[in-house]
């Protein structure tokens, strides 16, 4: 787009910017506005009906009213699911979880310890 054009662009742009400041607003006619709310009011959706709905009575017995809050019997599964593993890990207890086994929880003389810190944790500690 050349200087010029871009010129008589911007002069026509003008132009009929200010031809619409200055034309005098007018309201619509009664007429126009009737039929544009009829319109309107038509296109408006009607009011909603509603099934009859019946009771909705809880369902199960008590340990389905119990399970319900922590969110049904799939939820409880879960559950069931993750405490019985936790269990196995703990029987099992392969040696990525605790090297030697559960018979390294104990020191032979069936006194059993969690851990048995040397004196390099007490060099970390000390921040050296």
């Amino acid at each position: 787009m050349t200087m010029a054009e871009t010129d008589t662009d911007d002069k026509m742009l003008e132009a009929l910017l200010t031809g619409a400041r200055d034309a005098a607003w007018t309201e619509p006619s009664p007429d126009l506005m009737t039929r544009v709310l009829a319109d309107a009011n038509a296109a408006q959706p009607g009011p909603a009906t509603s099934a009859p709905t019946r009771s909705l009575r809880p369902r199960g017995g008590a340990l389905a009213r119990l399970l319900r809050p922590i969110g049904g019997w799939p939820a409880a599964a879960g559950l069931v699911a993750a405490s019985l593993f936790g269990v196995w890990i703990g029987i099992a207890a392969p040696d990525l979880v605790l090297p030697g086994g559960p018979e390294a929880l104990t020191d032979g003389q069936g006194t059993a310890y969690l851990a048995e810190f040397g004196t390099e944790i007490a060099f970390l500690a000390d921040g050296g």
